[in-house]
């Protein structure tokens, strides 16, 4: 992962990458970053239109 990006991902993904690693939050975190990722798949899919 590149360091100049950092700021551009949303806190659950900064918390994931900066170790935050314990089992029961793994699933919770990607759980999340799915979300993140479809909401941001859709945004752009409407700013093509």
């Amino acid at each position: 992962m590149e360091e100049s990006g950092a700021n551009n991902y949303p806190p659950e993904v900064a918390q994931l990458s900066a170790g935050n690693f314990s089992a029961t939050n793994i699933s919770a975190n990607l759980i999340l970053l799915k979300r993140r990722v479809v909401n941001v798949i859709s945004e752009a899919k409407s700013l093509k239109n």
